[in-house]
């Protein structure tokens, strides 16, 4: 993959990030992804996000959206090559894995 900063990321792969068509933008903020303009629910309730954890969605929906976002480019702030303004991002299977250190089961 590409540089990586010293960002801490949360266990969960759809925290502070919007999803928009088939991306997933880094917000910079505690956003979910799967909650349109809404904050996390988890740290809402002072509890650390974790995907494992999440309640905004029930299990059937977790498989449900983890094969949609199967699908999405992600555009993380510390993937992005160094000097570069744009770029193409990294699949949604690559960011998981960055972020949860496993692979999708």
């Amino acid at each position: 993959m590409a540089s990586i900063a010293d960002k801490e990321r949360r266990w969960c792969p759809f925290y502070g990030f919007a999803w928009v068509y088939n991306v997933m933008i880094d917000t910079n903020g505690n956003q979910c992804a799967l909650a349109p303009g809404y904050p996390c629910k988890m740290e809402m309730d002072e509890k650390p996000p974790d995907w494992q954890e999440c309640t905004i969605v029930s299990h059937e929906e977790k498989e449900w959206r983890m094969e949609e976002a199967s699908r999405l480019v992600v555009i993380a702030d510390e993937l992005r090559p160094k000097g570069e303004c744009a770029w193409e991002g990294v699949s949604f299977q690559d960011w998981y894995e960055y972020v949860m250190r496993e692979h999708i089961v």
